[in-house]
């Protein structure tokens, strides 16, 4: 398979939501009382809503994309008009030859953790709403089955956060994003009970867990201070989805709902054969430590339910028979600084030829595996949204 037949989907993106969202999208009753762009003392534009900082729009990143503008809303200036307009967003994605992704906000300011913080839940609740409905109404919209929707959630709020995913399941949403350790983001963690009536609720409309990052739930692991490079929360990544899949694992969670599907979005594959070799080789040696994972190993809990994604992995590919080849899914990360943006297809392919990986296989891992993992049928035309197709302009 030459890299212009492939048929890219990438599993990760990222976005950033436009300056206009709440405006545009809270309930009348609420007009002017949503999260506004104000400046902190040091000139950064932020959003802020109940006296709450809420970070920067893009989160201060230095993007690697399309040429940023010059001019926008007081803290859009500089940022690329691909990141929050989705027609730049499939041009981008068509001079990369990215047929289709699943897009995640750059911005804190909408995980659990911070809005939890607003001393108005109900409005914080609402802000969440909105931005489900513009990720349905003024992303998806511009290009169904491209432009995957990705819905957050009121983590603080269970009842509020099993409503939202019945409203978004019902606009055809099929994934969800949530924080990957909520016991460490102040919130009861998997083991417990607290999360079955959400969990449940998941299962019941067939949507996927996506499983990200949240502050603070990367400061433990960070490094050590006054180490700039230690402290990147990039770095740790893989060890943060370590320790999520193996806290979702052990907690019981995939006995009481055999039909979770949960996706790794962040961390790449390096860490999966280390772990669950080492899940395995627990059951066989510590029986005596009672971890029932309903009478499956590790090995094929992990393969049941998860999805895996990777920017670039080359080393790992070459154990991708160890991790489950249908389980592995590749993402542009676009447009965040690792990402591959506009050779991601030449990279990923050169890695799978290097590993060994035959064309089926490199059909399954760019673009198969996520297609199927969050229910988004193949395109009407394959020949036109191959790398190939999108790069000539159809």
């Amino acid at each position: 398979m030459h890299p212009s037949e492939m048929v890219l989907f990438s599993a990760a993106d990222l976005l950033v939501e436009p300056a206009t969202v709440f405006a545009d999208h809270l309930p009348a009753g609420l007009a002017g009382r949503g999260p506004r762009l104000a400046p902190r003392p040091d000139g950064t534009v932020v959003w802020t809503l109940g006296g709450v900082d809420l970070g920067a729009p893009g989160a201060g990143l230095r993007f690697a994309g399309p040429a940023p503008e010059t001019e926008g809303p007081p803290g859009y200036a500089g940022l690329a008009a691909a990141l929050h307009d989705p027609v730049a967003r499939l041009r981008a994605m068509d001079a990369g030859g990215v047929h289709a992704a699943v897009s995640f906000p750059t911005s804190r300011a909408f995980t659990a953790s911070l809005l939890r913080r607003v001393p108005d839940r109900a409005l914080s609740a609402a802000v969440v709403s909105a931005y489900n409905d513009w990720q349905v109404d003024g992303w998806g919209a511009a290009a169904p089955g491209r432009l995957v929707p990705l819905a957050l959630l009121p983590a603080w709020d269970v009842e509020a956060a099993v409503a939202e995913v019945v409203r978004v399941a019902a606009r055809g949403v099929t994934a969800v994003a949530f924080p990957e350790l909520p016991h460490v983001a102040d919130l009861p963690g998997f083991a417990t009970d607290h999360w079955d009536r959400l969990l449940r609720a998941v299962c019941d409309h067939d949507l996927v867990l996506c499983l990200q990052p949240a502050p603070p739930a990367e400061e433990p692991v960070a490094g050590a201070p006054f180490n700039p490079f230690a402290s990147q929360s990039d770095l740790v990544t893989p060890q943060l989805a370590a320790a999520a899949c193996t806290d979702l694992i052990v907690s019981g969670v995939f006995s009481r709902f055999p039909g979770l599907r949960v996706a790794m979005s962040q961390g790449g594959i390096g860490w999966i054969p280390f772990l669950l070799d080492r899940i395995d080789l627990h059951q066989r040696n510590q029986v005596w430590s009672g971890l029932d994972l309903g009478g499956r190993t590790g090995t094929e809990v992990f393969q049941q339910h998860f999805l895996s994604s990777f920017v670039t992995d080359p080393s790992s590919l070459y154990l991708r028979e160890r991790i489950g080849p249908d389980v592995i899914a590749w993402q542009a990360a676009f447009p965040a600084p690792e990402g591959t943006w506009p050779r991601s297809a030449e990279l990923v392919h050169g890695e799978l030829l290097a590993a060994g990986a035959t064309d089926p296989e490199i059909d399954a891992i760019t673009g198969g595996n996520a297609a199927r993992f969050f229910r988004v049928g193949p395109p009407a035309d394959r020949a036109a949204a191959t790398v190939g197709a999108l790069r000539s302009g159809g």
